[in-house]
């Protein structure tokens, strides 16, 4: 069975030719201003483990995005192989999904859910809030260094 070690958003994220995955910005929950909101760029991080049984087969791997309602905003996958690990041991790998320009069509929680063959393995949340503004003057004042003195 292909199991997920670890699974997180991140702004950010590369494994190097030796396999060491790099993670910048892991978040959980994006600020809006309004809805819909798109989002540039954000990369779905995850790591598996494999066993022997696994091994020279084809996988499903499905990747959804799930909004509050529970409703599919949008599903992409592809097949993928497994090398046979080592004797005696299980394989571990990385895998990054860059994931840009996704819109989000209302404030609330929503739930990456990656499947291998056809079994949802992982869910990955993320919270799209409104974002606090800043305060502002009113319109029309000016702010002088002095205090208005």
């Amino acid at each position: 069975m292909i199991n997920v070690r670890h699974a997180l958003l991140a702004d950010y994220a590369m494994v190097s030719q030796d396999g060491k995955l790099s993670i910048i910005g892991i978040f959980e929950r994006l600020f809006a201003q309004k809805c819909p909101v798109t989002h540039p760029m954000m990369c779905l991080v995850l790591s598996f483990e494999a066993d022997r049984g696994d091994a020279g087969k084809q996988h499903r791997l499905e990747f959804q995005l799930i909004d509050a309602d529970g409703a599919v905003q949008f599903s992409f996958g592809g097949d993928m192989a497994v090398a046979p690990p080592p004797p005696g041991e299980s394989l571990r790998f990385n895998h990054i999904v860059n994931l840009n320009n996704i819109v989000f069509k209302e404030f609330g929680s929503y739930e990456f859910k990656v499947l291998v063959n056809g079994e949802v393995r992982v869910g990955v949340p993320v919270r799209i809030t409104l974002a606090d503004m800043p305060n502002q003057p009113p319109a029309g004042s000016v702010d002088s260094p002095d205090g208005g003195q």
